[in-house]
């Protein structure tokens, strides 16, 4: 048996609790998603390079066509590649203050800035996420934390485990218990 080591930072002092969690490790995209990006690349280059040069200008049929593919590659390849680098480098850090709730979205030197009023937050939880099918049952593990916030669930913790995700959620109940599940 092996000792597992945490890979999220939880932080408490007297302003509050912080969580410094990375985004899941997927070993299968950091290898694929780069090799399909290799691939995918050259094709959208092409096309690029076509249009730069039409054969026929009164034939306008291939040519949106080729637009809308060409628009279409370029929102697949942004995406992929925010996939993979969230993959790759991405961290999610929460802060529970007294007087705000911060969720950050890093990706490298990209951040996402989310605030909650805390007044406003009500059930903090693991929740129970679903996974695909593995050998005719659903596979399902706790490694998402959520809140509820002005009529919408907040979900965040993606790379958390589940030990953490409890041990980060009793804390919080702990020090704050009206974000405690009602």
């Amino acid at each position: 048996m092996t000792n597992m080591v945490s890979r999220t930072r939880l932080h408490i002092d007297g302003d509050g609790i912080r969580a410094v969690i990375p985004a899941p490790r997927h070993a299968w995209m950091l290898f694929l998603l780069p090799l399909w990006l290799g691939g995918w690349l050259p094709a959208g280059w092409s096309v690029a390079g076509e249009l730069s040069w039409p054969q026929d200008a009164a034939d306008f049929g291939p040519l949106l066509f080729q637009l809308a593919w060409l628009a279409m590659w370029v929102v697949g390849s942004l995406w992929l590649f925010g996939v993979l680098l969230w993959s790759a480098c991405g961290v999610e850090r929460i802060s529970f203050a007294p007087d705000h709730v911060a969720l950050v979205r890093e990706i490298a030197c990209f951040k996402l800035y989310l605030l909650y009023r805390p007044a406003e937050i009500s059930a903090l939880r693991v929740c129970r996420s679903m996974h695909f099918a593995v050998a005719g049952r659903a596979e399902a593990e706790y490694c998402k934390i959520a809140f509820d916030y002005r009529g919408r669930t907040v979900c965040f913790g993606s790379g958390i485990d589940e030990s953490d995700a409890f041990r980060l959620v009793h804390e919080i109940h702990t020090r704050a218990p009206r974000f405690a599940t009602l």
